[in-house]
């Protein structure tokens, strides 16, 4: 069951726990964290989902969740990375076993995700003051990484995506426009590169990541790109619909489940809550790598990884980036 929610999340139905567990204090997760079997990765990662599973239907304060949440992230990032010899570089189609490591891989990453959009949720439904609207930052930025972990984890070993997950980025991205937080850069000690980023070009990623025909890459391109990506962004742009320039021919529903598309291949109507994102500034820089790739990177200003691509798949993100695919490039459930 899920709870009714504001703003359109999905959310489980939350209860108040007969005693107070561990996992409603950071410290506490900390230290629980801390005695994790880690030599058994499928043990530690059964204790960490049912810990989680549990966490996002306790009913526990926003700013305390908050604070366990950030300490479940190390723990989940260790899990999936010790999970991903089992579907990364191997065989496909994947054994039923590697199947279900990928999918709690992805799981793991959805729950965390929840667990911020619980944190969302709550911060709008009080009566929040000035340093509340950090936290909401924070954790619309979480939100927004773990959701766009979900969407890469499903590319990497072409699974689809769960629905939903299109309309809650586009939410939390509205939000952080209304609260004027999207461009207030949120460190991030647990992913590391970069050390901080802006929730606008966490969406700006995975525009472009869902543009990109993953679902068509190899495997090594795909985590590749998804990582320089997040470099790359800063290269496009996003326009309200009134203000975007006739080359902003991507377009961005805002009110729907929908991944981005050529504006002639998706319906738009004065009535729908419409972005269009401009990518023209990439691709002069692709193009200036796909014409130069012997130049010098610090004396160029070229794009930061372009270099691991062949030029065959900088000439397909020219094209995937500058008109419309030739098919579907999703797989949505």
């Amino acid at each position: 069951m899920a709870k009714a929610s504001r703003v359109g999340f999905k959310i489980p139905d939350q209860i108040k726990p007969d005693t107070k567990p561990f996992y409603a204090n950071a410290k506490e997760v900390k230290v629980w964290a801390e005695r994790l079997p880690v030599a058994n990765i499928g043990e530690t990662s059964r204790r960490v989902f049912k810990a989680l599973m549990e966490f996002n239907r306790a009913l526990i304060p926003p700013k305390e969740r908050m604070m366990s949440v950030e300490a479940f992230r190390e723990p989940v990032r260790y899990i999936c990375s010790n999970l991903e010899k089992h579907f990364i570089n191997v065989g496909f189609p994947l054994s039923g076993k590697a199947r279900k490591i990928a999918l709690l891989s992805r799981e793991l990453c959805d729950e965390l995700a929840t667990a911020y959009k619980c944190v969302v949720e709550d911060l709008l439904n009080s009566a929040s003051d000035k340093s509340d609207q950090k936290v909401l930052g924070v954790a619309i930025h979480r939100a927004m990484i773990y959701l766009s972990a979900v969407l890469h984890q499903s590319a990497l070993v072409y699974e689809p995506y769960p629905s939903r997950i299109w309309r809650e980025l586009h939410t939390l991205h509205r939000l952080a426009r209304r609260y004027s937080l999207h461009a207030l850069p949120v460190k991030d000690i647990v992913e590391g590169e970069p050390e901080s980023s802006t929730i606008e070009q966490i969406y700006l990623r995975v525009l472009l990541y869902a543009l990109a025909s993953p679902y068509k890459l190899r495997q090594a391109d795909n985590r590749y790109l998804y990582k320089d990506l997040m470099e790359w962004s800063q290269y496009a742009r996003l326009y309200n619909q009134g203000e975007a320039p006739p080359e902003a021919c991507f377009v961005v529903r805002q009110d729907a489940d929908l991944q981005p598309a050529h504006h002639s291949l998706m319906e738009v109507s004065a009535e729908h809550r419409i972005l269009l994102l401009d990518t023209r500034q990439l691709i002069e820089k692709l193009q200036d790598h796909f014409d130069d790739e012997h130049s010098s990177f610090a004396d160029s200003g070229l794009l930061i990884g372009a270099d691991r691509y062949s030029k065959g798949l900088l000439q397909q993100l020219i094209s995937l980036w500058t008109t419309a695919p030739n098919a579907s490039s999703s797989a949505p459930n």
